[in-house]
């Protein structure tokens, strides 16, 4: 049975959804805010208080250092569950890998003349890209960037597989791109056109690029999040001047782009491990698409047309030549490289297929060793997975796991199900190897899930400090945060919480001020604060985040 719209048989839609589910949704609410995600929420909490949604603010101040596409999404999420948690704040992440999943169904239709389940399979590679479980989970800018940068390159290359008019080509792309700069600015251009240049000179399509439809499209990448740019100028031009030194947006992006490529932020360890955590962070496509390369890329090359050989070398080249610079900047993160995960993806499932139904693959002939040893890899890190969940929760370490064991070994269960089904498929076919990277990956999020999580919240890093100042504050304080930094135990005091970079700032209605030691040890700041009441000190905490020394993380909490 197959959906009358997309034509692809409805359990490939439910298979999909229900392993985006077992791999994003578990645990999503259940662990304290990591990495970059006080950044992202915090000025989606104060868009929610003041009801402006067109400057970010953070510290009480404008905040130019990234769009605002990922606020947006955030405090969209906050205003439809109707307040302040975790799980709303990740959602938009989450549920941005599940439109590229759809989005790989619905272009992975050009690609069916090669293996009528070439769908499903780049569907679930993406699904089980390691660095898209780990971003798809959290409240930060790449779930949602990658996610848009991917979706417009897998219907780019749909579209110029199946040999669509020069519209249908270049503008639903560039749509999809134009709200990419609203994530992170038109980076995006560094992995799109390389793509693009190489598969157009292999086709000898060239001319192409002077089309109307792709000069229109172009501009429309940058059109889209103009709007938001002028209006930020013409609405705060002078407090985005006094939040960011005299500069406005645009000097912040650019000091941030430039920042990466001094050369004394240039990092040896980072530089020479970047192009192996750029394999690892977008395992197991990247590991799928290496191994496959040279055996199946060159052979197919010479029996494919003239356009899909084209695409084929441009997802290669186009994947590995910003791969390699990225690689050599400074400052190298493999997370910059995350945008070629979509392309990456389409590469190895690709080459999968092709290298599937060779004209030498016939069932007389044995099983190429690089199929079963890559089954075998896959195989023994199943058992390893399986092991590492069957008996860390009895150690000491991660007791706290303990409760969870019967969730954690019927998940496993259910994994080994799924790669038990598959065994039934013939050695060395796509199916049973994708089957068998999806067990490992649920597997492995079996862990996260399970294991991880629990051990992490053990810490309390960012509910401890915040708990011992609502202890201190009561249930109903309103608190005023000056000079507070980015700390994110300040979403912890809930969304009454006022984040304020002036004492004139504070709001008449506050009942405790949240200040900074070394603020608080500055007269004028002491006598601005007893002048509102706020002159004794209830407790003090320690903030985990921001530069400097451990005393200047240190705050106290004032009353009347």
């Amino acid at each position: 049975m197959r959906t009358a719209a997309a034509g692809l048989p409805w359990k490939w839609w439910l298979l999909t959804a229900l392993l985006w589910a077992a791999l994003y949704l578990p645990g999503l609410g259940s662990f304290e805010l990591k990495g970059e995600e006080g950044r992202r929420i915090l000025p989606a909490r104060v868009m929610v208080q003041s009801g402006d949604w067109i400057l970010p603010r953070s510290e009480g101040k404008p905040y130019h250092r990234k769009p605002p596409l990922i606020n947006w999404a955030i405090a969209g999420s906050f205003r439809l569950h109707g307040g302040e948690s975790e799980w709303a704040a990740r959602l938009p992440s989450a549920l941005s890998i599940l439109a590229m999943a759809i989005t790989a169904l619905l272009a992975g239709r050009a690609f069916t003349p090669y293996h009528p389940q070439f769908p499903l399979f780049l569907a679930t590679a993406l699904l089980c890209c390691g660095g898209l479980v780990e971003k798809g989970r959290l409240a930060e800018i790449e779930a949602l960037y990658v996610s848009l940068y991917g979706m417009a390159t897998l219907l780019w290359a749909a579209a110029w597989e199946r040999g669509h008019s020069h519209w249908r080509l270049w503008l639903p792309p560039a749509i999809l791109m134009g709200l990419a700069s609203l994530a992170k600015g038109p980076v995006f251009l560094l992995f799109f056109y390389p793509m693009v240049l190489i598969t157009l000179r292999h086709a000898k399509s060239l001319s192409l690029l002077r089309q109307p439809a792709h000069l229109v499209s172009l501009a429309l990448q940058f059109l889209i999040p103009l709007p938001w740019v002028l209006a930020v100028r013409s609405r705060a031009a002078a407090a985005a001047t006094e939040a960011s030194g005299g500069r406005d947006q645009s000097d912040v992006w650019s000091q941030q782009i430039l920042g990466r490529l001094m050369p004394e932020r240039f990092d040896l360890t980072g530089w020479i491990l970047s192009p192996l955590e750029t394999v690892l962070i977008m395992a197991l496509p990247s590991l799928l698409a290496l191994i496959w390369w040279r055996p199946a890329g060159k052979s197919a090359a010479a029996f494919l047309p003239g356009r899909s050989r084209g695409l084929l070398l441009g997802l290669a080249a186009g994947s590995a030549l910003p791969g390699l610079l990225l690689s050599l900047i400074p400052e190298p993160h493999a997370r910059f490289q995350l945008p070629l995960a979509a392309p990456v993806a389409l590469l190895a499932i690709w080459l999968l297929v092709l290298d599937e139904k060779q004209p030498d693959r016939t069932p007389s002939h044995e099983v190429p060793l690089r199929w079963r040893a890559t089954e075998c890899a896959l195989l023994a890190a199943m058992v390893l997975l399986s092991l590492a969940g069957a008996l860390l929760p009895v150690t000491q370490s991660f007791a706290v796991a303990r409760p969870h064991v019967v969730w954690l070994g019927t998940g496993a269960v259910a994994a080994w199900l799924l790669y038990l089904a598959s065994v039934r498929l013939p050695s060395g076919s796509t199916a049973r190897l994708i089957a068998a990277s999806a067990t490992v990956t649920l597997l492995a999020a079996l862990q996260l899930r399970f294991l991880l999580i629990p051990k992490w919240n053990e810490t309390h890093e960012h509910r401890g400090p915040a708990s011992q100042i609502l202890a201190a504050a009561g249930p109903d304080a309103r608190i005023a945060a000056l000079y507070p930094g980015p700390q994110p135990f300040l979403f912890y005091l809930g969304p009454h919480t006022v984040e304020c970079a002036s004492l004139s700032a504070i709001p008449v209605n506050s009942t405790h001020v949240l200040v900074p030691i070394r603020k608080w040890n500055e007269e004028k700041t002491r006598a601005g604060l007893a002048r509102r009441g706020f002159a004794s000190v209830l407790t003090e905490v320690q903030g985990r985040v921001g530069e400097g020394s451990a005393d200047d993380k240190r705050y106290v909490l004032t009353g009347r």
